[in-house]
């Protein structure tokens, strides 16, 4: 069950404000889970990465607030993480900041494709750019299905 546009806007607004006061960013709100249980999961970044100490600092933030707010006419549990090391880029400012990052990219043009290269961010017109065995490849944001990191192990 995907979230609203109204309490994914209403939740953005509660939550990314006491992430900010402790040094973490809101990267994104999902909500998964069967019929039985819901799950919303929080994911949020900060500069250096996220270690377990800022999940339990940001779980015991957004926790209360919650609590008071009561977004859902069911029950949930709340999950926050970290977007791991193969992080999907979402944003364009994760466009900007993974620049140069190697990733795998699923897209849809005359088909679906999967291809590996370099991040070149963001060009002129909007498109992302990526560098792969093959050349340059500009993919319109409606063009991709997934990009996400792909570091080397």
């Amino acid at each position: 069950m995907p979230l609203s546009p109204e309490i994914q806007t209403r939740l953005e607004e509660l939550i990314a404000p006491l992430l900010e006061e402790i040094g973490l960013e809101l990267v994104m709100l999902e909500l998964t889970g069967g019929t039985d249980r819901q799950i919303l999961r929080v994911t949020l970044d900060g500069e250096e990465g996220v270690g377990i100490d800022a999940l339990k600092r940001a779980s015991k933030q957004i926790s209360p607030i919650l609590d008071v707010e009561d977004p859902f006419p069911f029950d949930y549990n709340l999950e926050v993480s970290s977007p791991g090391i193969f992080r999907e880029l979402i944003r364009e400012k994760d466009f900007v900041r993974f620049k140069g990052s190697k990733v795998k990219v699923k897209y849809r043009r005359e088909g679906y494709h999967t291809t590996f290269g370099l991040l070149l961010g963001l060009n002129e017109n909007g498109q992302i750019g990526i560098e792969t065995e093959e050349g340059q490849l500009d993919l319109l944001p409606d063009e991709v299905v997934k990009i996400n990191l792909n570091p080397d192990l």
